[in-house]
């Protein structure tokens, strides 16, 4: 714990970054030259004041690289009437404090800027204006929280200034025009806001889980001596392989953590998106059975049987307009289901004439029976499959057949089967997700199947490839670093991602 505390004082990189890449940029371009010019060419008298260069105080922080030894700490201009108020309001809105124009991140001593010239540097500097004062607004929450116990307020806290600043960088992205020279810069501040909240994010969810991890060894160790509890269900079971195993219920955390992070994504761009091919009660593979019903001689290269089965079982193809609706619907299926919506992706299949699907995505879950257990004279009800070993066995052998690449993925998902899923993974949190949850399913069943018997019918086997998924954490990030897809290789070395690296694995000396 007294190591996982080191990540609490790093300052803000995103103020940095911002500031850097500012400084840097308005550094190549010589407005003094170009102010010249430009009054030389109107025959008008440029007014000109000087700002003053950057302080030579430093801030150091954690990071002792080439890159980020020292934060450079700009002064400020007094008495600068150059700010109409407009702009004051402003700014104070972008940055939680008014900014004085007359601050300059540029190193180039005695830079000269005509007042006509205050809306371009205005325009130059809104990325650093939108992180300004996080530095600030973190001190003052480690000042207040300066007690051991006060370490999750403090890392609730970093958590909730990044959340304020980075939904103003959103709401300033979309009502930007998409034909703004700056939107990229935007963008990509934007994208550094985001990743800082989200690993402060994850940095409080393992901490909180290794202290609670202490305080419960301690307390179990006490219930096991007065009252050995009893195991007789897969649900039972598997609860108290989560609580005793701390790999187990990291990797979990981090997938939770992944679809919780992908889940904004999922509400604006995908959820809603499907309705306008289906009522309010959808009928599966509708143009189909339309030309079924009409149109005998366009139907007869269809199939002749409507059932789920019927192109596998026949060999023959639904309606060209109806694959492409069967497609869409997968990859939002899939979607939902790489944000942790399950029970969304079944609503979907329901409302989209397809039951049978949903209930295809239900067989996952743990059997229980209560009654064995409680003291009720009550019948309590029963939860969960029995036969979930025949289901997840069905669900590999479905990855088998002539599928399309997203539907071979959705129960790829189900089944722990790595290499269908990995196709559909565009990026390094997919890839790590995909990893971690073939990672659980490999870890998970290999328990149940050592400390549990069915009495109802014969365990049905997993292929030999099932059991060859890596349930090392180290070599699942080996694993991206050196992916085949381009994107997921380039992003596993970008500084957040090599930070969250860090955070899982436990490695807090790199």
């Amino acid at each position: 714990m007294g190591d996982m505390l080191l990540v609490i004082d790093i300052c803000p990189l995103s103020e940095y970054f911002a500031m850097e890449k500012e400084r840097q940029k308005i550094t190549k371009v010589n407005l003094d030259r170009s102010l010249k010019l430009l009054h030389t060419a109107t025959g008008s008298t440029p007014r000109l004041y000087n700002s003053p260069l950057h302080s030579t105080a430093a801030t150091p922080t954690l990071f002792r690289g080439d890159e980020l030894s020292f934060l450079p700490t700009p002064t400020r201009k007094r008495n600068s009437s150059l700010m109409p108020s407009e702009m004051d309001h402003t700014l104070s809105l972008l940055g939680g404090r008014q900014i004085d124009l007359s601050t300059s991140y540029v190193s180039s001593p005695n830079l000269d800027v005509d007042t006509t010239n205050v809306t371009l540097l205005m325009e130059e500097q809104n990325a650093v204006l939108e992180s300004t004062g996080i530095c600030e607004e973190f001190g003052r929450v480690f000042l207040d929280c300066s007690t051991p116990n006060q370490v999750f307020d403090m890392l609730a806290s970093y958590r909730e200034v990044l959340a304020q600043k980075t939904q103003l960088s959103k709401s300033l992205l979309q009502s930007t025009s998409r034909r703004n020279t700056r939107l990229t810069d935007l963008q990509s501040h934007h994208n550094i806001l985001r990743d800082e909240m989200w690993t402060w994010q994850l940095a409080e969810s393992l901490l909180r889980d290794t202290t609670n991890a202490e305080l419960r060894a301690g307390e179990d160790e006490l219930m096991n001596e007065d009252n050995p509890h009893t195991v007789t269900t897969d649900q039972q079971l598997m609860e108290q392989f989560f609580e005793s195993n701390d790999k187990v219920r990291k990797c979990q955390i981090v997938v939770d953590w992944l679809e919780t992070i992908n889940s904004e994504d999922v509400l604006e761009n995908f959820y809603n998106k499907v309705d306008f091919y289906t009522g309010k009660i959808g009928t599966m593979w509708e143009n189909t059975l339309h030309l079924k019903k009409n149109s005998a001689q366009k139907a007869k290269n269809l199939v002749s049987e409507m059932d789920p089965d019927a192109p596998l079982r026949t060999g023959k193809k639904i309606d060209s307009l109806d694959q492409e609706d069967d497609e869409r619907l997968l990859k939002y299926i899939f979607t939902l289901l790489r944000a942790g919506k399950l029970e969304e992706a079944q609503k979907l299949c329901i409302r989209c004439g397809q039951a049978w699907r949903a209930a295809s995505l239900e067989g996952w879950r743990l059997a229980h029976d209560p009654n064995y257990t409680s003291d009720s004279q009550d019948h309590l009800p029963i939860s969960g499959n029995n036969f979930r070993d025949v289901w997840k066995a069905a669900c590999w052998s479905l990855t088998q057949e002539a599928l399309s690449t997203h539907e071979k993925a959705i129960y790829a998902c189900l089944s722990g089967n790595l290499e269908h899923l990995l196709p559909v993974c565009d990026t390094w949190s997919d890839g790590l997700w995909a990893h971690l949850k073939v990672l659980l399913d490999v870890e998970l069943e290999q328990h149940l199947r050592l400390h549990t018997s069915s009495n109802d019918h014969q365990i049905v086997e997993l292929p030999s490839s099932y059991w060859t998924a890596t349930t090392n954490l180290a070599q699942v990030f080996k694993d991206l670093e050196a992916s085949c897809n381009d994107k997921i290789r380039e992003q596993s070395q970008l500084f957040f991602h090599k930070i969250q690296k860090f955070l899982v694995l436990g490695d807090f000396e790199c």
